[in-house]
């Protein structure tokens, strides 16, 4: 990397682009993917509860579970990744 500058991961679904950022923007860009795991972490506990909840799962339509159950796969996949870019760049 040219110098002031550090390489960055970003993962886009399956995809990773590694950008070369200033290392000013590092700390934002900490922030965003801190905040990105926060949210992704919430949304996968509320998804816990509702295939915990035995009603939702036998009143749903099985269309709406199986999506449901699709959304925490997921989630899952994409919590790794934030996971995996935060420890790239040593947070």
């Amino acid at each position: 990397p040219a110098e002031g500058t550090e390489i960055v991961t970003r993962v886009f679904n399956d995809l990773r682009v590694h950008l070369q950022m200033p290392r000013a923007d590092r700390g934002a860009e900490l922030e965003k993917l801190r905040k990105k795991v926060a949210d992704t972490e919430r949304e996968m506990v509320s998804i816990d509860g509702k295939l915990a909840n035995e009603s939702f799962v036998s009143r749903a339509p099985a269309k709406v579970v199986d999506d449901t159950r699709t959304r925490r796969s997921a989630l899952e996949v994409q919590l790794q990744n934030l996971q995996d870019t935060l420890r790239e760049m040593g947070a």
